[in-house]
């Protein structure tokens, strides 16, 4: 056996060199990606640091089917007394951005 690059080919065709295989093309499947989910948005958004008087736009986004959210207690909205609400001992109040 020789360690030659060259492959066997039928009688009358010149050899063919081996050349290593191409990566295979990822699958459509796995570039489709499943979106985060709100929960992990929002833990993600508690472990960055916000500037101090922050606006909309340094405000984390969540997102959720094309919709686009920031937390409610990160606005500064003047003469706001907050929301009082058993909702709040279980969850987060999200206000949807509309542009």
């Amino acid at each position: 056996m020789s360690n030659s690059p060259l492959s066997p080919s039928p009688a009358g065709f010149p050899p063919t060199t081996l050349t290593p295989c191409p990566t295979p093309p990822s699958s459509v499947f796995s570039r489709l990606s499943q979106p985060k989910t709100v929960a992990k948005q929002l833990e993600e958004a508690a472990v960055g640091a916000l500037p101090p008087n922050p606006t909309i736009e340094n405000l984390p986004k969540i997102t959720w089917k094309n919709r686009r959210f920031v937390q409610e207690d990160l606005l500064a909205r003047k003469g706001a007394k907050g929301r009082k609400s058993w909702i709040r001992s279980h969850g987060t109040f999200l206000v949807e951005l509309n542009y």
